[in-house]
């Protein structure tokens, strides 16, 4: 009985894959030892061979199929929206009588991929985040990341005077002087019953009758 003879896979997307069989049992017959060693040895490199192709075949595979994976599933963000009335501020804050001082953590994000914005007493933050790399084997890798945080600014700051710096350890500082209150009114003129006050008078002249 002979096995059938080799057998050719092509991958209709991937490339061809080449699956080959072995050498019939009756053409290893009648060979010498020098010439069945080389035999053997041959079908072991050939062996070899296909391993190599197949597992070549493999990584030129893998990015694509990376690819249709990323491609269905939604990027991973990381976001935390507080709206009025939460009660809870994204960060650490300083209340001072003359400034105003919020801390945020935001590792990871550079200055360039960070944005502040002030809309009225609104204060909101967004970054996002992106890096694509390729190893030497042919792998990529897709690294995305989104950030949003909101706040309201309290109503004695001075909004159009909004400073923002990014620390080396990923804490981002907002920074913004206290607006000056209006002085207070002069206290009233005291006036009680029992007391003479003078009033001028704006009558000029009594008419006749």
């Amino acid at each position: 009985r002979q096995i059938p003879t080799p057998a050719v896979w092509q991958s209709p997307d991937y490339g061809p894959v080449w699956l080959r069989s072995r050498a019939p049992v009756s053409s290893l017959l009648g060979l010498g030892p020098h010439s069945l060693l080389d035999q053997l040895v041959g079908d072991v490199q050939t062996h070899l061979d296909e391993m190599e192709r197949m597992r070549h075949s493999l990584l030129l595979a893998y990015p694509l199929l990376c690819g249709e994976a990323e491609g269905s599933r939604t990027p991973r963000q990381s976001s935390q929206t507080l709206a009025e009335g939460a009660g809870k501020e994204p960060g650490s804050q300083a209340q001072g009588k003359e400034r105003y001082q919020l801390s945020m953590d935001v590792s990871g994000f550079s200055p360039a991929e960070l944005m502040v914005r002030v809309d009225g007493r609104k204060l909101t933050v967004t970054g996002k985040h992106e890096k694509k790399t390729e190893s030497e084997a042919g792998v990529r890798s897709h690294e995305h990341r989104e950030i949003r945080r909101e706040t309201l600014l309290p109503e004695d700051v001075n909004v159009q005077a909004v400073l923002c710096s990014l620390s080396q350890d990923g804490q981002l500082c907002i920074e913004a002087p206290r607006a000056v209150p209006p002085p207070p009114p002069p206290p009233a003129a005291p006036f009680g019953w029992g007391t003479e006050t003078e009033i001028p008078s704006l009558v000029t002249g009594w008419s006749q009758p």
